[in-house]
This record gives C-alpha cells, sequence and structure tokens, in this order.
C-alpha cells in the first residue's frame, strides 16, 4: 500500500489521513522533547556557567545614560533629531539591518506583481498561474486545509490549554 494518494488533478498528490497524523504525531513528540530539554538546560545554566567559569562581568559603558536635572537614572525621552544622529554616528551597524529590512519588503511587494508577470511574459491565465503561486483553480476550502487542519486542532488545544491552566504561559511558548 502506497502512503501517498491522489487528492485533486489540479493540486497533485496528498499523503494518506492516517500517515499525515503520524507525521503530526512525531513532530509533536518531537516538539516536546525539543521544549522539555530547553527547560531543563534553561534551569541548570546558571550552574554549569558556575562550574565550567564562565561568568564574564559586564564591560563598563562607554556612555553614561542621559539623566534628567533631579539626576534619577530614568531614561529620558530623546528628540527624532537625536535618534537620527545616534543612526548616522552609528551608520556602520544599522546600514546593513536597514538595507536588509529595505530588501524584504521591496521582495514582498514585488511577489504581488507575480500573476502579472506571468500574464504578460508567457500569456498564462489565472487557472494557470494559480496553481505555480500556489492556489488552484476549482480547488475547495476543505481541499485547501486538509493539510493544515491538524496544526490548527493543536494550535487551539494549546490555547485552550493555556486558557484552562494560565500558568503554562510562562513556560509553554
Amino acid at each position: 500500500m502506497s502512503r501517498i494518494s491522489y487528492a485533486h488533478p489540479d493540486v497533485g498528490f496528498y499523503p494518506t489521513a492516517t500517515y499525515a497524523w503520524y507525521v503530526v504525531v512525531l513532530l509533536t513528540l518531537t516538539y516536546i522533547v525539543s521544549f522539555i530539554d530547553r527547560y531543563i538546560l534553561s534551569l541548570l545554566i546558571e550552574s554549569i556557567k558556575a562550574s565550567l567559569h564562565l561568568t564574564v562581568q559586564e564591560p563598563p559603558r562607554r556612555k553614561k545614560l542621559k539623566t534628567d536635572e533631579a539626576g534619577d537614572d530614568e531614561a529620558v525621552i530623546t528628540t527624532v533629531r537625536e535618534t537620527l544622529a545616534f543612526f548616522a554616528e552609528h551608520r556602520r551597524s544599522y546600514g546593513g539591518i536597514f538595507v536588509g529590512i529595505i530588501g524584504v519588503t521591496a521582495i514582498g511587494a514585488a511577489s504581488f506583481w507575480a500573476p502579472a508577470l506571468f500574464l504578460r511574459t508567457w500569456g498564462w491565465d489565472v487557472g494557470t498561474s494559480g496553481p505555480a503561486l500556489g492556489t488552484a483553480k476549482d480547488l475547495t476550502l476543505r481541499q485547501s486545509y486538509a493539510g493544515v487542519t491538524p496544526f490548527l486542532i493543536a494550535d487551539i488545544f494549546r490555547l485552550l490549554l493555556i486558557a484552562v491552566f494560565p500558568g503554562l504561559a510562562l513556560i509553554v511558548p
């Protein structure tokens, strides 16, 4: 017996329900083991650092935080000009971050033009370009959410668990 069954002529192959639930259970168990491992490591991190002598003092700050007139150590609200001056002074540190954010935004905006690109370049209509973009013509909502349903159920279960036991919100990601 094959683990893959034919689901829809426009979409392609989908796994059987048994195999899909097997994968969901396997991923859930992996997540649980990962979570427990992370939780235990976070409890032991201080003793591990102490036993390996990995504690390092924080280096002294080059510039002190601005204080108000009373001398309190609370942060003072800076102006836009001071913020821009700070970014200009540290442009080598923040320049790459800003360029990366602009690039990711441009790529996301360009994906909206993909149907027009397919139409103008190759003459594809909506029915032809839909499967290439991840949507298919004549695909029902039930078929499109068939693979997502187990994960939605797991998320709803996790939300209900946190709603019933609010203390779990501190440890459940």
